[in-house]
């Protein structure tokens, strides 16, 4: 049993999270204090932390559109970030989506590992399997594919 320091209830060591600094290994505020009191900051601080999140995404983004127009596309020469996708070479292996992971860039780092860069033009060719990939898998060959005459 442990005496929370806010509510001054004793209360059961499980009711404590983890803290390695502490002689027992539990934080001093018992979980509902403790997420009490990170929620009435939240409240408190709730434009300071949301203009901190959104300079933290715009760096992150900065940075990989950066990354984007040093590789530029593999297929052609578009360099300008606007226009560049990322391509997943083995869709199975795809964790999630590169656009949601601006706020991780740990995350972001691993994920683009697995892409090859390419512009929007070539990266819907790729997927209309109108550009592919060669026997080795190493470079990206273009396939002449004649446009379907419809009637209308």
């Amino acid at each position: 049993m442990k005496t929370c320091t806010k509510c001054k209830e004793e209360k059961r060591l499980d009711e404590f999270r983890n803290r390695k600094h502490s002689k027992d290994g539990k934080q001093f505020q018992c979980k509902t204090c403790a997420d009490l009191g990170s929620e009435n900051w939240r409240q408190r601080n709730l434009k300071k932390r949301t203009k901190q999140l959104q300079d933290y995404r715009a760096k992150n983004k900065e940075e990989f559109d950066i990354w984007k127009q040093e590789r530029g596309c593999v297929v052609c020469e578009e360099n300008d970030p606007i226009c560049l996708d990322m391509h997943h070479l083995d869709p199975s292996i795809k964790d999630i989506e590169l656009s949601k992971l601006h706020n991780s860039p740990k995350r972001l780092k691993s994920e683009r590992e697995k892409c090859v860069v390419v512009c929007s033009n070539c990266h819907r060719k790729l997927h209309a399997n109108r550009i592919t990939r060669d026997k080795n898998g190493n470079s990206l060959l273009f396939v002449t594919v004649s446009p379907k005459s419809s009637e209308y």
